[in-house]
């Protein structure tokens, strides 16, 4: 995508009063003269902030991008607007940032107010950018230091957070480790302590932080939906690309056998609910205190899980033998014989030793049965664990025998921040 059509997105780095306002009668050919001037010029000194930090941003697995931009031919037409932009991409080429300088831009205005086309009482205006081009590219080449340094920050806290892990395995799984270690991910393990929680805190269970601005979620049927979860990141150990603040918050229908769950449409959240807050609300004031608006269904539809507190810690593991892509992604015969007090062959000892079981953010996921997703279904697009819960005694959660609930997102609409497309499944022994 071109950088110049992103602009209606994004804040522009000058304010109001850098800009000297013309009246139409004050367009000459001196005017015209110092707007392709001043498009020159910034032009030229975007190309070369582009060529002296292209590479610094390559190294950091990132696209430094420069652009002159230009919509219409005659800078005294309506309509017609120039500008500079920086912009910054990851290595998949989703946008990370974008910083966008006006230049010049012409149009008719009514009442203060811009608008399309000359009508009756409206006048011709045109805005210059009035600030020398040397602070303008200085100006960008902080924001680009600062950047730089924000990004080398943000992987070094990463890296403390993840310490000197290193994968651990099985003996019999050393001759393999360079090709396991290719798919070891890092993934916050959850431990649940049973406990009472603030309407903040990271928890299973418990009322859940709402707003008072927002609705509480409701199933088809219209009941209140139980929290079945809610994880603060501010709280948890940061892995890519989840949030680094914010509240994510599960619900489950109360009165749902399935616990909500479509097993024609996993990603229906007509039963479950995945909701996300991105700016906390400080003040307790502003939130909902009182849940007594949601009626005691009786003891068989007791939550599915106790109020407990989460606790985090970053580890590592590889591949599951269970997940979808294991064979496109290891090259193992696991049907191997061993010779092992405990175990016949590679894959019940992978089974059991490399199982991916707990609470859990990120990673891989595990299941009692199968994988829910395939490889060419579309099933297959939901390769991001968002959540997993398993069965856990001290907090009397359990999913019918012994089982474990999973919640999958498109890594695309995770970085977006967009919960509104998840796939929930949960299976049991």
């Amino acid at each position: 995508m071109r950088l110049a059509n992103l602009h209606i997105f994004c804040l522009f780095l000058m304010k109001e009063d850098d800009f000297m306002k013309y009246l139409h009668k004050t367009f000459t050919s001196e005017l015209k003269g110092k707007i392709h001037s001043i498009e020159k010029e910034l032009k030229e000194q975007i190309e070369k902030i582009l060529r002296e930090n292209e590479a610094a941003f390559s190294k950091k697995g990132l696209k430094l991008e420069a652009e002159f931009g230009q919509e219409g031919s005659d800078v005294f037409q309506p309509g017609y607007r120039s500008s500079i932009s920086l912009g910054i991409s990851d290595k998949r080429g989703d946008l990370i940032d974008l910083k966008i300088i006006k230049i010049w831009e012409c149009e008719y205005f009514f009442l203060g107010m811009p608008v399309s086309k000359k009508i009756p009482g409206s006048k011709l205006f045109g805005e210059l950018l009035d600030e020398p081009s040397q602070e303008i590219t200085t100006e960008l080449e902080q924001y680009i230091a600062e950047f730089l340094d924000e990004f080398t920050d943000k992987e070094k806290r990463e890296e403390k957070s993840m310490g000197n892990q290193t994968l651990k395995l099985p003996k019999e799984f050393e001759k393999y480790r360079s090709e396991l270690e290719k798919t070891a991910k890092p993934f916050v393990s959850i431990h649940a302590e049973k406990g009472e929680t603030t309407l903040y805190e990271s928890k299973f269970g418990g009322k859940p932080y709402l707003p008072k601005t927002s609705e509480h979620p409701k199933d088809e049927q219209g009941n209140y939906m139980n929290l079945f979860a809610q994880i603060n990141f501010e709280e948890v150990p940061h892995i890519e690309p989840m949030p680094e603040s914010g509240i994510l918050q599960f619900y489950l229908s109360p009165v749902d056998d399935m616990y909500g769950l479509d097993f024609d449409n996993p990603a229906d959240q007509k039963n479950f609910r995945v909701v996300y807050h991105p700016n906390g609300v400080k003040d307790e004031s502003d939130l909902v205190t009182d849940f007594s608006y949601m009626p005691d269904l009786g003891d068989e539809y007791d939550p599915i899980v106790q109020e407990a507190k989460m606790l985090f810690n970053i580890k590592i593991a590889p591949v599951p033998a269970e997940d979808f892509r294991f064979e496109d992604m290891v090259k193992i015969d696991l049907f191997e014989s061993i010779d092992h007090p405990d175990y016949e062959d590679l894959h019940e000892l992978y089974f059991e030793e490399l199982g991916a079981e707990g609470h859990k953010i990120g990673g891989y996921p595990y299941f009692t049965q199968q994988d829910p997703r395939e490889k060419g279904d579309p099933t297959g697009d939901y390769t991001f664990l968002l959540f997993q819960a398993d069965t856990d005694d001290d907090i009397e959660l359990m999913f019918g025998d012994s089982g474990v609930a999973n919640f999958f997102i498109k890594e695309e609409d995770l970085r977006k921040r967009n919960f509104t497309d998840v796939l929930y499944n949960w299976d049991c022994c």
